[in-house]
């Protein structure tokens, strides 16, 4: 009895909400069309970062995290500065900012690495501004370049809509010479409709690629701390840690999920890295030891029969 009379008390105050909404007419004073950042944006603001931080989740630490303001740190993985924000496709929303992960830490750490990042900075910065389209010549949208650090996101090339390519670190012990206090290496992967996800050794997808195993690799072998930031919003697999932690001496010491943590997901990781925030998030899915412990790895991917089940993958 006690949870029907809730739920008919939940049911009584949706519809007055409902009716109260639909009886509200915006007036002239509440609408505008000056491009100046509202006093409710700003609100939006904090709220998003707090959503994001409370989102995220430290998968592993052996004590370097919080790692203090203003500490000397170098920042790799494309994914630092063409950082995923969201979902694409039908999930993408156009907002007034898209703030990475290295905007968020480069007013909080001493970033040692300029080098390496600022190709990508620069190659961002056109392709959010749209220097990298060109018109479609089937009369529909714009077809988008691709440069050494950036490319048009998979099944997204008319959208405009860009991820960021994988380089070599070819930099890592000048870099460690500076007194770099911890190295963070950001790893991002792009959820899209459109286009599956790949589960093969060295896709970049559900493994690590090649070139981003060996910088992994490389940072544990050349710095004293390592922290990867996972800039996803599905499983990927993990093993490498082991196995790079057996292979070089400092090895890993810690693993944050920062998932695809909105516009202003560089803020809410800087307040997590910094201890500012607590990473209070929890896993929403498993994530296996192996991928074969899903019940449909052996099947996905595959192209189903259009004649047995009307349909193809």
């Amino acid at each position: 009895m006690r949870n029907q009379w809730m739920k008919r008390a939940l049911s009584i105050a949706l519809v007055g909400a409902m009716t109260a909404g639909s009886a509200i007419t915006p007036s002239a004073a509440t609408l505008t069309t000056s491009n100046a950042v509202s006093v409710r944006e700003k609100k939006n603001a904090a709220l998003a970062v707090k959503a994001a931080e409370e989102g995220m989740v430290l998968l592993e630490n052996n004590g370097i995290l919080p790692l203090k303001a203003d500490s000397r740190i170098a920042l790799y993985g494309s994914g630092a500065v063409c950082t995923v924000r969201g979902g694409l496709g039908s999930g993408e929303v156009n907002s007034r900012t898209i703030e990475t992960i290295y905007e968020g830490l480069k007013d909080t750490y001493q970033i040692q690495n300029m080098d390496y990042l600022k190709p990508y900075i620069t190659d961002w910065a056109r392709a959010q501004a749209g220097e990298l389209s060109r018109p479609n010549p089937g009369g529909w949208g714009s077809i988008n370049e691709s440069t050494d650090y950036v490319k048009p996101c998979p099944g997204m090339n008319i959208t405009g809509t860009y991820m960021g390519i994988e380089t070599p670190i070819t930099d890592a012990q000048s870099v460690a010479n500076k007194g770099v206090d911890c190295a963070f290496y950001v790893i991002s992967r792009v959820s899209s409709e459109g286009s599956d996800r790949a589960a093969e050794e060295g896709d970049g997808d559900y493994y690590l690629s090649d070139i981003e195993r060996n910088n992994v690799e490389l940072l544990a072998k050349t710095f004293d701390k390592v922290v990867l930031l996972l800039n996803s919003a599905s499983v990927i697999d993990m093993n490498f840690v082991k196995e790079i932690n057996a292979e070089t001496k400092n090895g890993i010491d810690a693993i944050l999920l920062v998932s695809q943590s909105g516009m202003y997901g560089g803020t809410a990781t800087s307040n997590i890295l910094t201890g500012t925030a607590v990473p209070s998030g929890k896993l929403t899915d498993t994530w296996p030891v192996d991928y074969k412990d899903f019940p449909s790895s052996a099947t996905f991917g595959e192209y189903y029969d259009p004649d047995l089940y009307g349909w193809n993958t």
